[in-house]
């Protein structure tokens, strides 16, 4: 996995101020590219190892939803992985942008999702903490197929 020091313009202009951007690249430009929203470092950390593994790329982690919609502004990952609970609230201001970008996404959480209020978190994939590596891939792989088929609609 390739770490990149330098972004495009336009994900530096999306993350101006954040020196702790990770994006990853397989040296591929057909790679799916995940935004990854998650207060738990321990969490980002091993949910960008093990997608680097399975050669997907990653722009993140974002800790707060502020910081991923900024990213938004400008940037458009083909899926998201995002925890319920970020620094600056419950993730449901990023889930509703992503969702009018069009962008499938998934959270993953201790909660059960039912005791959520918000729809548009009912109504994501959803990937209950603890998780192993199986059963994020298979998700992973989900949002990929998602994403295809959304990029396609929209061509």
């Amino acid at each position: 996995m390739e770490r990149i020091e330098s972004f495009s313009e336009t994900s530096r202009e999306a993350s101006a101020g954040r020196s702790d951007i990770l994006l990853t690249s397989m040296g591929n430009h057909s790679v799916a590219t995940f935004l990854l929203v998650e207060h738990d470092p321990l969490i980002a950390m091993s949910v960008v190892e093990i997608l680097g593994e399975h050669g997907i790329g990653v722009v993140g982690p974002f800790q707060a939803n502020s910081d991923a919609l900024q990213f938004l502004e400008a940037g458009h990952p083909d899926a998201a992985i995002m925890g319920l609970n970020l620094s600056d609230g419950i993730s449901a201001r990023t889930a509703e942008r992503l969702t009018e970008l069009g962008v499938p996404f998934m959270v993953v959480s201790g909660w059960p999702r039912e005791a959520l209020h918000a729809i548009v978190l009912r109504a994501a994939e959803w990937l209950d903490k603890p998780f192993t590596e199986r059963a994020l891939i298979e998700k992973v792989e989900r949002l990929r197929r998602l994403a295809k088929r959304t990029s396609r609609n929209l061509s």
